[in-house]
């Protein structure tokens, strides 16, 4: 009987690095006995032998040797740009599994980003939108009600949503 500890597709220590005893030695199991686990770190099997072509001899003594890797498996990862990170999947070109030093794209607070200030024409835009939907149906209904009872508009309403449209979206540096 041997003892063997398993190993996943990336060659890393699986579980919590107990033997098992066998009869033969199976695929992605080692031989070597692991060192004892650190804390944030997990162990992988280092070795320049492919599982499948060295079957026979992968994972035995002199054929690679534990290392420790960061585990950032669990840490909330951020890139550059303040957008949340999730593990494996593809950042302009690039990804990070976990394990290992982060990566310089990513990093684990989240960065302040400076807002960006609207230009001219996204202002008038958004202040359009508004006036559309909010300021507008004020106004209509003023002078329907004016029309229909024979008197001058009420434009109280109105005048105090236009105003109110403008103050959440100023114009940079300008009088309006």
């Amino acid at each position: 009987m041997i003892s063997t500890y398993a190993l996943d597709e990336n060659f890393i220590l699986m579980g919590d690095g107990l033997p098992r005893t066998v009869q033969v030695k199976g695929h992605l199991e080692v031989l070597v006995k692991p060192p004892k686990k650190k804390k944030n770190k997990v162990l992988k099997w280092e070795t320049e032998l492919c599982p499948l072509v060295n079957a026979k001899t992968f994972g035995e003594a002199d054929t690679g040797s534990w290392i420790y890797l960061e585990d950032n498996r669990s840490v909330d990862l951020y890139t550059l740009d303040g957008n949340t990170y999730t593990l494996d999947t593809d950042h302009e070109g690039q990804s990070y599994n976990g394990l290992g030093p982060i990566p310089d794209w990513l990093t684990k607070t989240k960065p302040e980003i400076e807002p960006k200030e609207s230009t001219i024409e996204e202002i008038h835009a958004l202040r359009q939108a508004a006036y559309t939907y909010e300021s507008d149906p004020l106004k209509l209904e003023a002078e329907y009600d004016a029309l229909i009872n024979n008197t001058e508009p009420d434009y109280t309403a109105w005048i105090a949503k236009v105003q109110e449209i403008k103050e959440r979206y100023p114009l940079p540096n300008r009088d309006e």
